[in-house]
């Protein structure tokens, strides 16, 4: 019995468990494997949005095994998506036309329960992380295969849960919009009831999946910087050698040998540290149950990025940190868009969890505490947060309902983003400090501030020269040219594949501290308050 599970470029093959059922990958070197699969899993991703090949769109039209999409996998399987987001006009993008489904916008970054019609799961559970999810069947020979329970669409909290369509089917072909469908129990068994499966063909396809998910991860921008590192490390080993050889004396061919078992040691090293890596990973990814278990001797170090408004660069910046880590990472967002997260975690080849999203009021998927008691328990090593807006926004609303105050009672290291492309550097840094000081006053754990987009370094010098004297870290972001291609929107339309290469590109890096598990009050003051001692104090 073979499952596959795609993994080209744009796709997500490890967004998710898939319900450890792929025994088997399918990437570009391999596509004649398709036609003797049993079952073909196209994950989510940017596949709409990318290009898709002509050689695997060939593989998979003739394709008569259990064809299942999720999210963008099922996208792909239908006649099209506009993905005219914020364009006056409609932007159409063709599919397969293996489904007779059109998608038009609609976002939903909900958690779920869904209904399936065919494998008989009344009450699945599972989560939504879509801009285009407005499905309109246009046959009547296809079916609706998933129904969502919804409680906010289009950032929009509704006053009754919604039921919508999320799948639709037509013979061996099935999609649906759900992340996480296959880990529930009854949609595997139906599954396994339509594939033929004995308890045999079961027992192998998990330890089939255990490989898979080594093979799947071992392509993590985190290995790839653990290799490279420590090739690094073995060049400038190797230099040193040859140095101390060519001088001749006994001294230095003691030194040569020093440097030779370094060499051997750190070549242990990186394999011990690869090995445990992917081992967590793969205990991770093949047991769900959440353990208590107190992991917080290991050094855990964390960093929240707030900004001073919308479209400051989090995302983009967020995603430039974690390609340039060498330990397993965990990427959350502060409220429930979680769209901002996945190129992070494309690059990272990590799954979406509940403790992605920290609410801000009845927003989001997980609380402070659940937040913190994860961190704690999970064998995760680095965490990025990133903020939601600007760090204020929402905060005379309600208590806690902005990023600033989620990250006062988090206590994790905060650094403040200011963009230059609006009001110029100057502009950028009276913004950056104003944030920065009320921070402080709130008692949040604000560390430095971040000007993204800089576009003249003489003029950033001078800039850090004056808040040196005061002690205030200050890291300049050079502005890179993205051109005008809606694909770098996350929230509009995106490309990952290209948006982490040009994220990759940045000649950036911020340092993450030790967390401080001392969670702050949540019933601390109210904003407002802040506000007023602040302005007193300004003026």
């Amino acid at each position: 019995m073979e499952i596959g599970i795609l993994d080209i470029k744009n796709a997500l093959p490890l967004f998710e468990r898939f319900g450890n059922l792929p025994t088997c990958v399918i990437d570009e070197t391999n596509y004649k494997l398709i036609k003797d699969l049993d079952m073909l899993i196209i994950p989510g991703g940017s596949l709409i949005e990318g290009n898709f090949s002509n050689r695997l769109e060939r593989y998979i039209l003739d394709y008569e095994g259990l064809l299942l999409g999720i999210c963008s996998g099922f996208q792909i399987l239908s006649e099209g998506v506009d993905i005219g987001r914020k364009s006056p006009t409609p932007i159409f993008k063709e599919g397969l036309g293996l489904l007779n489904v059109r998608f038009f916008p609609l976002i939903c970054t909900d958690r779920v329960k869904f209904e399936s019609t065919v494998f008989k799961c009344d009450e699945g559970t599972g989560f939504h992380c879509h801009t285009y999810g407005n499905i309109e069947i246009t046959n009547k020979d296809t079916d609706v295969f998933t129904y969502s329970y919804v409680n906010k669409l289009n950032y929009k909290m509704m006053d009754k849960c919604e039921k919508i369509i999320s799948g639709a089917y037509y013979k061996n072909v099935f999609g649906t919009m759900v992340h996480n469908f296959l880990d529930n129990d009854d949609v595997k068994r139906g599954i396994f009831k339509y594939l033929g499966c004995d308890d045999e063909d079961i027992i192998k396809i998990y330890e089939k999946n255990k490989d898979i998910l080594r093979k799947l991860w071992s392509k993590s921008v985190i290995y790839e910087n653990i290799i490279n590192n420590w090739n690094d490390i073995n060049n400038k080993n190797n230099k040193n050698s040859n140095s101390n050889n060519g001088d001749g004396n006994n001294s230095n061919n003691n030194n040569s040998n020093n440097n030779s078992n370094d060499k051997n040691n750190n070549s242990d090293s990186i394999e011990n540290i690869i090995d445990n890596l992917i081992n967590s990973f793969v205990m991770d990814n093949c047991f769900a149950e959440d353990t208590n278990e107190d992991n917080t001797k290991k050094d855990k170090k964390g960093i929240i990025l707030l900004s001073t408004s919308s479209d400051s660069g989090k995302t983009f910046l967020t995603t430039a940190l974690a390609s340039k880590l060498d330990r397993r990472t965990f990427v959350s967002k502060i409220g429930p868009d979680v769209r901002d997260i996945v190129p992070a975690l494309y690059l990272l080849r990590e799954p979406m969890l509940k403790y992605s999203s920290i609410k801000i009021g009845d927003r989001g998927w997980c609380d402070v505490k659940e937040y913190i008691n994860f961190v704690k328990s999970s064998n995760y090593e680095y965490f990025i947060i990133e903020g939601v807006m600007g760090a204020f926004t929402g905060a005379l609303n309600k208590k806690n309902y902005s990023g600033a105050e989620i990250s006062r009672i988090l206590n994790f290291p905060v650094y403040v983003i200011s963009s230059c492309n609006k009001s110029g550097i100057e502009g950028s840094v009276v913004d950056s400090i104003a944030y920065y000081k009320l921070l402080k006053k709130m008692d949040v754990n604000v560390k430095g501030i971040v000007l993204n987009k800089v576009y003249n370094f003489d003029i950033f010098e001078k800039v850090k020269k004056i808040l040196s004297k005061y002690n205030i870290p200050i890291i300049g972001v050079p502005k890179i040219k993205k051109g005008d291609d809606r694909g770098n929107i996350p929230e509009v339309e995106i490309d990952y594949s290209k948006f982490c290469q040009m994220s990759r590109g940045l000649d950036f890096n911020l340092p993450l501290e030790k967390i401080d598990f001392n969670l702050k009050d949540e019933d601390g003051k109210l904003f407002e308050e802040y506000l007023e001692e602040w302005i007193g104090d300004l003026l």
